[in-house]
């Protein structure tokens, strides 16, 4: 894997983990190619897969991610995804 391709996918996570961070349904939608979906897992939650329509849905008012954020700026934000990302000399 070439230092640029390392170097890209470095900064469209880090993108994609700040906005979701922030709860910003545009920064996290303009990460999502056409026909992306967002799963919760573990699936046995029965949970459906939500398509862009649906996810920004949920940040609507009243929505279930408009509601969490509410709650979520009144605590402390702790990180709650670890990603390392190593070069492999292979």
């Amino acid at each position: 894997m070439s230092a640029t391709v390392l170097a890209n996918m470095k900064e469209t996570f880090q993108n994609f983990s700040d906005a979701f961070q922030r709860l910003d349904a545009d920064a996290i939608l303009a990460n999502w190619a056409e026909g992306c979906t967002h799963t919760i897992v573990p699936k046995s939650l029965g949970i459906p897969p939500k398509d862009i329509t649906a996810f920004r849905e949920a940040f609507a008012p009243g929505g279930m991610l408009a509601t969490f954020k509410t709650l979520a700026s009144k605590f402390q934000p702790r990180p709650i995804l670890h990603i390392r990302i190593t070069k492999s000399n292979a």
